[in-house]
């Protein structure tokens, strides 16, 4: 009987562990999916800037403008690498070819 009493007390005690864990861990993902789904609304917005962007008279140092928070996110490697994913996928989509433009 004390054995069944120990077994029974280990596997309620998992089985919180486990949910706690679980939930911990859920929230964890939401909020990077949240901060993912930031970062590729930004990316967009910046991949379109580019591609669409209008050069105004001959200048030939004329820059896509860049917000802060787009300045600070590409110090983040992460940032970085999905910016970097999006952009091969833009390629990847639509490939440039000579004289076709």
């Amino acid at each position: 009987m004390i054995f069944f009493e120990a077994l029974l007390i280990f596997f309620f005690g998992a089985a919180i562990f486990l949910i706690l864990f679980m939930t911990i861990y859920l929230l964890i993902r939401k909020k990077w999916r949240r901060k993912y789904t930031k970062w590729n609304s930004m990316i967009d917005l910046l991949l379109r800037k580019a591609i669409f962007f209008e050069e105004n008279g001959n200048d030939d140092d004329q820059v896509i403008p860049v917000t802060s928070r787009l300045k600070a996110n590409l110090k983040n490697s992460r940032f970085r690498a999905q910016l970097t994913k999006k952009i091969t996928a833009a390629k990847r989509i639509c490939p440039v070819r000579p004289g076709k433009i």
